[in-house]
């Protein structure tokens, strides 16, 4: 990423097109366009290589803070293990790579974890995390829900307690010790309710408001400047959806009537 913005002429543009489509081969699109262009294709490959444009500098070294003991830190230091549980989804959001009309799908398949891979996978975590006074064994998927017998599994299985973090929070609770679900509502909830009710209770979203106590906090607690900037995001999403609520019932009220057949379970 060079951060350089390029004005184009077409048929550079359409060069470019060609090279980052998935089907094509850098090879192949040179090709065809020294036919149909030969003078544009030379003179892009000449600006390319004088701005440096389209290449990534090799890597050369790892940066972080244990790069000298890295083998140690593998071995014995290991934080988290994501287990994809599931390719299978049960939404159907147009945005994620899991949707077929998605343009950079990679054909994703409904194929589910196996319980003997998820404990290998476990064995390892714990066998290369000695050093480690917390870690983290998180679902991903697809859907992961879809997979919850095989998530309890593997919480039992290790031993491990639900703990709760949404987004940038603090984590509530720990693998090893679990949510304390008196603290949670004392030092959370209520703590969370008392501060944000000035802000909330005249709110025109308040009743269809998405919020969640979790997103309003950081180690020192509630941090209000964090709620209200949040608040703006959620009232402009739910007007922009109340939006188009509101235009579909007046011009396309038929689309709507598939809620009058859904079920919430």
């Amino acid at each position: 990423g060079t951060g350089k913005i390029l004005r184009l002429q077409d048929e550079e543009y359409r060069l470019l097109k060609a090279i980052f489509s998935p089907q094509a081969t850098v090879k192949t699109v040179m090709q065809a366009f020294s036919e149909e262009a030969p003078d544009k294709v030379e003179a892009f490959l000449r600006n390319t290589a004088q701005m440096n444009l389209l290449r990534m500098p090799p890597l050369e070294t790892l940066c972080c803070d244990y790069h000298e003991d890295i083998c140690q830190q593998i071995d014995h230091n290991l934080a988290q293990l994501i287990l994809e549980v599931t390719q299978r989804c049960n939404f159907r959001c147009k945005y994620c790579i899991y949707n077929s009309s998605y343009e950079g799908n990679h054909d994703f398949s409904a194929a589910n974890m196996s319980w003997d891979t998820a404990k290998q996978a476990i064995d390892y975590l714990f066998a290369h995390s000695a050093e480690r006074k917390n870690i983290y064994l998180t679902f991903y998927g697809g859907e992961p829900l879809l997979q919850f017998d095989l998530i309890k599994q593997a919480t039992l299985y290790g031993g491990l307690s639900i703990c709760e973090r949404i987004g940038t929070s603090p984590s509530i609770g720990t693998i090893a010790e679990g949510v304390d679900k008196d603290k949670t509502i004392h030092t959370y909830i209520d703590d969370y309710l008392a501060q944000t009710k000035p802000l909330c209770e005249n709110c025109w979203a308040f009743n269809i408001c998405p919020m969640c106590y979790a997103a309003c906090f950081d180690k020192g607690g509630v941090n209000i400047k964090k709620k209200s900037f949040a608040c703006q995001n959620c009232r402009t999403h739910t007007y922009l959806m109340l939006g188009t609520f509101c235009t579909l019932m007046e011009e396309r009220p038929d689309a709507l009537e598939v809620l009058d057949r859904s079920v919430l379970l």
